[in-house]
C-alpha cells in the first residue's frame, strides 16, 4: 500500500508559532521519507488562525531541499487565485531543480474563476501529466483537488490526476472516481 500525507501545518498547543508549525511540518516531510511515504503535499490557507502555510509552493521548496526521495509537492495551490503562468514558472522551476519529485496539486475550493479549466489545461501542457517527461521538458505532475464532483471528470478530461478531499467532503468520493458510464448511472438513481 502507498501512503501520503497531506499536511496543513496546523498550529497547535505543540506548535503555538508559525515557526514551530514550519518546522514541525519539515521534520514531518523527512520522517515520511525515512518511513518508506510516497508523497507529502502542503495546503494553502490565507488568514487563518489554525494553519501555518499561505504559501504551499515555498513549503514545497523547503521540503524539497531537506528530502532526497520523495515526492514533495502542494495540496494545493488555490488556482482561482493566480496566473497559470505563475504557477508553472514556481513549480517547474523546482521540478528543474528536483526532478520528477514536484507534484502539483491545483484546487479552487470555494472560488469561482471561469478560466478555471483553462488554467488546469496550461498547466497539464506545461508538465505533462500522466506522462514521463520527454527530453527537455520540464518533469512533475498535475493533480486536480476536488470534493464536488465536477474536478473529477474535469481532470480526467485535461489528463491530471485527481485528489478527492475526503476529509470535507467524505461522501462522493467514490461517484467522483467511477468510470463515466457508471457515474452517468448513479446519478440519474440518486
Amino acid at each position: 500500500m502507498r501512503v501520503s500525507i497531506l499536511d496543513q501545518v496546523p498550529l497547535t498547543e505543540h506548535t503555538p508559532t508559525p515557526a514551530q508549525a514550519i518546522a514541525s511540518s519539515l521534520r514531518l516531510a523527512q520522517d515520511a521519507e525515512a518511513l518508506g511515504y510516497t508523497r507529502v503535499w502542503f495546503a494553502e490557507h490565507h488568514r487563518s488562525r489554525s494553519f501555518a502555510s499561505p504559501a504551499p509552493e515555498t513549503m514545497t521548496a523547503l521540503a524539497l531541499e531537506r528530502t532526497h526521495t520523495i515526492r514533495i509537492g502542494t495540496g494545493g495551490i488555490l488556482l482561482p487565485l493566480y496566473p497559470a503562468s505563475k504557477v508553472v514558472e514556481t513549480m517547474g522551476m523546482l521540478a528543474q531543480v528536483h526532478g520528477d519529485r514536484v507534484d502539483t496539486g491545483v484546487g479552487r475550493a470555494a472560488l469561482d474563476d471561469p478560466t478555471y479549466s483553462d488554467k488546469i489545461a496550461a498547466l497539464v501542457r506545461e508538465f505533462g501529466a500522466l506522462h514521463e517527461p520527454a527530453p527537455g521538458e520540464p518533469p512533475g505532475r498535475v493533480w486536480v483537488l476536488g470534493a464536488g464532483g465536477s474536478a473529477a471528470p474535469l481532470a480526467g478530461r485535461l489528463g491530471a490526476g485527481y485528489a478527492h478531499g475526503h476529509f470535507f467532503s467524505p461522501r462522493g468520493g467514490e461517484a467522483a472516481i467511477a468510470p463515466p458510464t457508471v457515474r452517468a448511472r448513479s446519478s440519474r438513481i440518486t
